[in-house]
C-alpha cells in the first residue's frame, strides 16, 4: 500500500496514536513519499527481541502474520473484526498514556480505529467528534498497516485537520448553556441573497413581534439556506458562500461574527412549532462551546425579498 503526503507515526505511544496531538507539528514531518514508511531514527536491539522507534517499543512475536490474527487460513480471529485500515500482526499498544479509548484518540479501547464520520453517521449512543472544532487536529483519514521488517504497526494519514470520528456520548464534550430568553424561527436572506430560515436564540419574546435581539443582548443565529426546514441534521461551517452559517454574539462584542462550526437537529416540525437541539463551537475565538434544546419554537414568517 502506497501513501503520499501523509503523517507517518510508529504506533505504540504515537502521541495518543495520531489523535492526541493537538498541533500538527507534534506528529512529525509531512514527507512526500511514494512507498509508505520511513525508518529514520530506528534502532534495533540485539538479542532483546524488540524494535524501538521514537521511544515506542513493540515486542517481536518471532512469527509470521498467520500467528498474530492474520487473515490467512489459520482459523484465528481477526483483530478489529478484520476492518480495513487496522493492523493484524502487531497490535496497537494501548498501555501508553491516552493511546486508546479517550476523546482525543482515533483508536477505541480495544486499539481499533474508530469509524470516521460526518454528523449523523454514528451508531446510537455515539457522537461524531471533530477535533479541529475544539482546537485539535486529526487527518481526514487514518490507515494502519503491519510492517514485518520493523515488526511494528505503522499508521499514516493526510496532512490536514479535516478528520472526525465516532466516540461514545459519555466522553463527548458537554456544551455550556446558550443565551437565555426566547427563540423563534423566521425568514431571512443570506449574504449571497439566497433565502434562509433563521433560528434566533436570545430574544425578549417569542410572540412573533420581535425578530431581532436587543442591542447588547447575547444571541445566536443559525441560518439555514433553505425554504423549508424538515426534521434532520444541519451543519454550519466557518462562513462560506452558499453554505449554512451561524452567528454568535456574547453581548460584549467579543464573540461577534461567524463561528467555527455549529450543529442543528430538528426532531419535529409541525403545527406546534419546532422541536430539537443545537450546539455551537467557536473554540478558535475564546473557547466558546454552547448549546441548548428547544420545544414548540414558533415559526414567525416575514415578507422578505432576497436578491
Amino acid at each position: 500500500m502506497a501513501f503520499s503526503k501523509m503523517h507517518w507515526v510508529f504506533v505504540g505511544s504515537v502521541c495518543a496514536a495520531l489523535a492526541g496531538c493537538d498541533d500538527k507539528g507534534s506528529l512529525g514531518e509531512y514527507p512526500e513519499t511514494e512507498g509508505g514508511s520511513s525508518d529514520d531514527g530506528a534502532t534495533s536491539t540485539s538479542g532483546g527481541g524488540e524494535t524501538t522507534m521514537g521511544g515506542t517499543s513493540v515486542a517481536d512475536s518471532g512469527d509470521g502474520p498467520g500467528d498474530s490474527g492474520d487473515s490467512g487460513d489459520t482459523g484465528t480471529t481477526l483483530r478489529c473484526d478484520g476492518e480495513e485500515g487496522n493492523c493484524q500482526a502487531f497490535p496497537i499498544d494501548c498501555s501508553q498514556p491516552d493511546a486508546c479509548g479517550g476523546l482525543g484518540s482515533v483508536f477505541d479501547e480495544q486499539g481499533c480505529l474508530r469509524q470516521f464520520c460526518s454528523p449523523g453517521e454514528c451508531a446510537q449512543g455515539e457522537r461524531c467528534y471533530r477535533p479541529e472544532s475544539f482546537g485539535g487536529c486529526t487527518g481526514s483519514g487514518v490507515f494502519c498497516e503491519d510492517d514485518f521488517e520493523l515488526q511494528m504497526c505503522l499508521c499514516g494519514g493526510p496532512a490536514d485537520c479535516g478528520g472526525a470520528y465516532c466516540v461514545p456520548e459519555s466522553v463527548y464534550p458537554v456544551p455550556d448553556a446558550g443565551p437565555a430568553g426566547a427563540a423563534i424561527a423566521t425568514d431571512g436572506c443570506a449574504p449571497t441573497d439566497a433565502s434562509t430560515i433563521d433560528l434566533v436564540f436570545g430574544l425578549s419574546s417569542d410572540a412573533c413581534d420581535v425578530f431581532t435581539p436587543e442591542p447588547g443582548a447575547p444571541h445566536v443565529i443559525l441560518s439555514v439556506v433553505a425554504n423549508e426546514l424538515p426534521p434532520g441534521m444541519y451543519e454550519f461551517g466557518n462562513y462560506a458562500i452558499g453554505e449554512n452559517y451561524a452567528i454568535y454574539d456574547d453581548g460584549t462584542g467579543k464573540g461577534t461574527g461567524w463561528v467555527w462550526s455549529a450543529l442543528l437537529v430538528i426532531e419535529a416540525n409541525d403545527a406546534n412549532g419546532l422541536d430539537g437541539w443545537w450546539e455551537l463551537n467557536d473554540s478558535f475565538d475564546g473557547g466558546v462551546f454552547i448549546g441548548g434544546t428547544f420545544e414548540d419554537m414558533p415559526y414567525c414568517p416575514q415578507a422578505t425579498v432576497c436578491g
